[in-house]
């Protein structure tokens, strides 16, 4: 038996000191800029059981998926978990012989709550997606998701500057729901400062009224906004990786908020991980730490 197989359960502990209980900072969410993986590490024309899903990966690049499935896109708009039936594939060379087309279909409902154990599903949804590589250095990306009540239209792009130069993605979707609409756009730089050491600029913007569809189960939208954040990663080697994030948010009404936090990871052991983690909201004066270990029981 492989020793990935061992892997597959961990058991969690936890350490939260908070000088407010609800008070939970967070940095501001990063644009996801990676293609998802196309093809499964698993064997070809087999069902294998992942989180929340089993997944079929053909000999070709079909994949099905009967449980929850949440798409990568290239430029970071964002997606929700649906549970129920979805469809992918890849195809290569259509126009010409550089691009790369990929496409999913799912229909379900929405995963209100996407943890490993709990349940929590709301309106039928339907979403479609593509993703279009032009050249090794430009793709192109669309996304479409409906539900009772509510509709999303998405486009967003992704620029490979040079290989010292770094990546730009952007993004900008439209929501339509029974509030009414609004528009959200998100930017994100990534560049490498050294061999160790990356620096990650965003911003997102919102207007009107938009609403995702997961806010849009419970009747709710995000306020006129701006948020712009910077992370930093370095790789400390046999220390893991070391993390610095800080993030602003500067509604049309209301105080501005802004929030800072570190983190560290690493193998303590070959058997044993630990994550440090702490946050602090500069204009409230909050802040929550944490610890937690993480070890295989079998």
């Amino acid at each position: 038996m492989g020793r990935g197989l061992c892997w597959i359960g961990y058991s969690m502990v936890g350490l939260v000191i908070s000088s407010a209980a609800l008070a939970q900072p967070k940095p501001a969410i990063p644009l996801q800029l990676k293609i998802a993986p196309q093809i499964s590490n698993h064997a070809p024309d087999h069902w294998y059981v992942d989180q929340r899903a089993w997944r079929y990966q053909s000999t070709s690049n079909v994949r099905f998926t009967v449980g929850n499935s949440t798409p990568q896109l290239v430029s970071g708009l964002k997606t929700v978990p649906l549970g129920g039936l979805s469809f992918s594939d890849r195809v290569d060379a259509v126009l010409t012989d550089k691009e790369q087309w990929r496409y999913g279909l799912a229909l379900g409902v929405v995963d209100k709550q996407p943890t490993a154990t709990d349940f929590n599903y709301g309106a039928k949804a339907a979403r479609a997606w593509v993703d279009v590589r032009l050249s090794p250095k430009l793709s192109f990306d669309g996304l479409y998701q409906r539900a009772e009540g509510y509709e999303q239209v998405g486009l967003g792009s992704r620029y490979h500057l040079s290989s010292t130069g770094g990546v730009w993605a952007m993004s900008l979707t439209q929501s339509h729901h029974r509030a009414g609409k609004g528009w959200r756009y998100q930017g994100r730089y990534d560049m490498d400062i050294s061999e160790t050491v990356d620096m990650s600029l965003s911003t997102e913007t919102y207007s009107g009224a938009f609403s995702n569809l997961l806010q849009s189960q419970n009747k709710s939208f995000t306020t006129p906004q701006a948020k712009h954040g910077v992370e930093v990663h370095w790789d400390t080697g046999r220390w893991g990786a070391l993390g610095a994030s800080y993030s602003s948010t500067q509604p049309r009404l209301g105080q501005n908020q802004h929030s800072f936090g570190v983190n560290q990871q690493f193998w303590y052991s070959s058997n044993l991980r630990i994550d440090l983690d702490a946050q602090r909201q500069i204009h409230t004066g909050d802040y929550n730490m944490g610890l937690r270990f993480s070890l295989p029981v079998f």
